[in-house]
């Protein structure tokens, strides 16, 4: 199993500023302890030996996985 980066990324660029900002030790231990669990409870299964052929032309555009969600 492994976190999903793009899920903790976003869950990071939100909560970063705030823990960085706060001058209090016990809040900043709770604002860590929630980052944590919030990336902890998203994560995903690493599936080995995967491959899948790449397409080229006018199909690779069609359905496009570049642009995912985070939140």
């Amino acid at each position: 199993m492994e976190i999903n980066k793009n899920i903790a990324i976003g869950i990071m660029k939100e909560e970063l500023i705030r823990f960085i900002l706060e001058k209090d030790k016990g809040r900043k231990k709770e604002i860590f302890d929630k980052i944590i669990v919030e990336i902890s409870s998203n994560i995903l299964p690493v599936r080995n030996g995967r491959y899948y052929k790449r397409t080229k032309g006018q199909l690779s555009g069609t359905y496009s996985n570049v642009n995912k969600r985070s939140f």
